[in-house]
């Protein structure tokens, strides 16, 4: 409706105490805003606004802050701006002219409903980074636009938001895209942060022009729009970052920096980089995480994929935690949450600088080398033991054409001995400094510090290394200090109570910081560095003894992965599920969710067979059951049995307790079940349900699980299959004789062959593929030989 007053508006005061709090302004029409503030500082708080097609807020050289408040859809449903005559000037927020020296121009906090047309949400000037205080737009929620939810000038920092669905607007016949963000409208070689965002089903997320460059980093992209053309012809190159619009009188953007982003259902990263022809845009492109069809997009006319703009790229599919209910946070398992990295990537980043790179808890080295950064953060100080600041350090220089950097080093030498902790705090790119403090891990250094460690153990080897004919266990010595140590008369053993298995008997010097790999020998007669007795899958332990029979060192595991370790990781060296690294600094491994895990099939009481239950991890990565809970207690005492530590599920496996089993003391079950009634459950470390299961009236020698594994219907089976895929009698038994043997193989190589689909037969070593590697399985694993055994004696020949 018309317009009933012209609202409120503050010109030519600078008092820091004006402010509108806890207020709804309806019906205010101006082209100076619902609220005016010019010439003024203002602060707008926990304001609503309804009843207006003009600016609700305008500013002009304004210090202000707009943060708690709720600003409506801009038309209705029914209302065209080009009809109504309101193109280009119905903006939630318009801002022109500057901040003044010691003022502020903050949008935090707030909801923006819909705009249309040729109409953006935010539309502001910002000064340059080095010239005085710089808009700051911080923790937003956008619901949509036609246009540009935010149309930037200067230098701006944008943290924290979620943007979404912004669509070109096809009732305006402008040739530019529409985007979450646009840059390059106060000047030339501006930068933009823009870091913890949440970008979803927009067209581009950044567009860049005007020579202007982007920091973008520590994002969740996901569902970018396809290419389209609008309805007038105008073509829409998507891409998460755009660099260039064909349009009369575009300038393009110089190129940007993305380090430590999600992207997901997004059709290219980088859009008409390298326009118009003949120029190259600055793009850096390093530790992000996108699936393999965004891999192989090209970032312009160079002949390269984005995977050449930089390291540290994880290229695998985003493991959200519900991606139908709109939540992107990562799920656990996901590469953005990789144990091994010093802050999650995308929007679980958190607001703070981190330090990571410390030493051991303990250590003989008096020097240290820490590493800074994070999400937004340009400068730091840091304080050691509680001491006083340093100034403030830049991180880098900015974006720099050339390689930006978003990292820096805290360097120690000559430190005495004692214990030591960093505190650090980082300054953003808006100049705000951190409010708590990050602290580094204590380290201790002792000059005469000298430690022989067990420091990786593989007992499950299928395809990791080769030799002597077989793929032998494994097991790492380290040594943790500075000083050789010779490691003649020194014994290890896989049974505490007998040292002397495996013995040193020459001199071996292994050098501080140095390793030296031991393995089992397969079956031959043992030889340097090489022992005679195997380790068990199942659950073993592996002990270090001094050539007097004293324990040095020993770790215990339960069940493990083929192909993966455990080993000691971080600054306080504690056991973990790790990749095999032997000779080298261990890396730890991803885990999966536990929540995929369910008990899959049980057997009670059957004649002349054990009870069992088992376990199924339905999820791709292997799941730690360390520390779990296994019970059939209906009475509510769910810590029955506890798992043994370093217990894990492997990736879509299955994982067997069997009662009575006494080879097998990690798995085994320390409870009988009844064959008339009984509640099985499995329960985290800190006793909360992961699966219950209730039975009744179970049939002597028939078990009864899930079918599909992992699923909801129960079913029974006439033949258990602990340890393996429900309702299939014999893996790999493809001719159906009840035996595996060389007419298997045959039939397994006409399958691959054929390149047939996998199924519970022949997907032998569960990773959805029928391929080479389900040969090599039933070959090296289930038979104990090698390919190229054609008689199966076990010796290629």
């Amino acid at each position: 409706g018309p317009p009933r007053w012209k609202g409120i508006h503050f010109k030519n005061s600078r008092q820091d105490d004006n402010a509108i709090t806890y207020a709804d302004i309806e019906y205010a029409q101006s082209p100076d805003g619902s609220v005016g503030v010019l010439e003024s500082n203002a602060e707008i708080n926990h304001v609503s606004f309804k009843g207006t097609h003009y600016r609700m807020v305008y500013a002009t050289n304004a210090s202000i802050l707009v943060h708690n408040s709720d600003f409506p859809d801009m038309f209705a449903e029914n209302e065209d701006p080009a009809e109504l005559g309101l193109d280009n000037i119905s903006e939630h927020i318009k801002a022109t002219g500057r901040t003044p020296a010691g003022g502020r121009f903050i949008i935090q906090g707030n909801r923006f409903g819909l705009n249309k047309g040729h109409n953006d949400v935010i539309d502001v000037d910002s000064n340059r980074v080095t010239q005085g205080p710089i808009v700051q737009i911080l923790d937003n929620v956008f619901t949509g636009s036609g246009d540009e939810l935010l149309d930037l000038g200067g230098d701006v920092y944008v943290a924290g938001n979620l943007f979404r669905g912004v669509a070109k607007d096809d009732s305006t016949s402008d040739r530019g895209y529409a985007n979450a963000i646009s840059t390059g409208d106060a000047g030339a070689n501006t930068t933009i942060v823009v870091t913890r965002n949440l970008f979803v089903d927009v067209d581009h997320a950044i567009n860049l022009k005007a020579s202007a460059a982007t920091i973008f980093e520590y994002n969740t992209v996901v569902d970018i729009h396809p290419d389209f053309l609008d309805r007038f012809g105008n073509p829409s190159v998507a891409s998460a970052i755009n660099l260039y619009v064909d349009e009369p009188g575009a300038t393009r953007g110089l190129g940007a920096y993305a380090g430590q982003n999600v992207f997901w259902n997004v059709p290219r990263v980088f859009g008409n980089a390298d326009l118009p022809s003949g120029q190259t845009s600055a793009l850096q492109f390093e530790n992000n995480l996108l699936p393999a069809e965004l891999a192989l997009t090209s970032p312009g006319e160079r002949a390269a994929t984005v995977l050449d703009l930089g390291t540290g790229n994880v290229v695998e599919q985003a493991r959200f935690v519900d991606a139908a209910l709109v939540d992107y946070h990562a799920a656990p398992g996901s590469a953005a949450v990789a144990p091994d990295l010093p802050m999650s990537w995308g929007i679980d980043a958190e607001n703070r600088i981190w330090i990571t790179d410390e030493p051991a808890e303990r250590t003989a080295s008096n020097a240290a080398s820490l590493t800074v950064g994070g999400p937004g953060m340009f400068a730091y100080r840091y304080r050691v033991n509680g001491g006083e600041w340093t100034d403030a350090i830049p991180i880098g220089s900015g974006f720099d054409r050339n390689g930006t950097v978003r990292t820096a080093k805290i360097e120690f030498l000559g430190l005495p001995e004692g214990s030591y902790y960093v505190d650090v705090q980082g300054r953003d790119f808006a100049g705000v400094w951190q409010t708590d403090v990050t602290r580094s891990r204590t380290w201790t250094v002792e000059s005469g510090y000298s430690q022989l460690l067990i420091n990786e153990v593989l007992a499950d080897n299928q395809t990791t290394s080769r030799s002597n004919g077989g793929h032998p266990d494994m097991v790492e010595l380290y040594n943790a200090g500075q000083t050789p140590i010779n490691l003649r008369g020194l014994q290890l053993s896989d049974n505490r109570n007998q040292p002397n298995k495996f013995v040193f008997t020459d001199n071996v010097i292994l050098p501080g910081g140095g390793y030296v790999v031991v393995q089992s020998a397969n079956g031959l007669s043992p030889a340097a560095n090489q022992f005679d007795f195997a380790l068990d899958n199942d659950g073993e332990g592996v002990y270090l003894f001094s050539p007097a029979g004293v324990m040095i060192d020993s770790v215990e595991f339960g069940s493990q992965v083929p192909d993966k370790s455990v080993g000691r990781v971080g600054t306080s060296r504690k056991w973990a599920l790790t990749e095999p690294t032997f000779g080298s600094a261990n890396q730890a491994a991803r885990l999966g969710d536990p929540a995929w895990l369910s008990i899959n099939e049980w057997l009670a009481a059957a004649p002349g067979q054990p009870d069992f239950v088992e376990l199924y991890n339905a999820d791709t990565l292997p799941v730690a059951i360390g520390g779990f809970y296994i019970s059939d207690a209906g009475d509510g005492t769910p810590q029955r049995q506890q798992i043994k530590p370093l217990s894990y599920v492997a990736p879509r496996g299955f994982l067997a307790f069997e009662a009575n089993a006494s080879n097998r003391e990690a798995t085994r079950l320390e409870f009988g079940l009844n064959h008339r009634h009984e509640t099985l459950r499995l329960s985290d470390a800190h006793l909360q349900a992961i699966d219950t299961v209730v039975y009744v009236g179970q049939v002597p020698g028939i078990s009864q699980g899930r079918l599909p594994d992992g699923g909801l219907l129960l079913s029974s089976f006439s033949q258990p299959t602990p340890g393996w895929v429900n309702g299939v009698a014999v893996p790999g038994d493809l001719d159906g004789d009840g035996l595996v043997d060389i007419i298997d193989v045959d039939l397994l190589c006409q399958r691959i062959r054929s390149a047939d689909a996998p199924d519970d037969r022949t997907d032998l070593n569960r990773d959805r593929k029928l391929d080479r590697d389900d040969m090599r399985y039933l070959l090296e694993v289930m038979l104990g030989t090698t390919v190229g055994d054609s008689n199966l004696d076990g010796v290629f020949d």
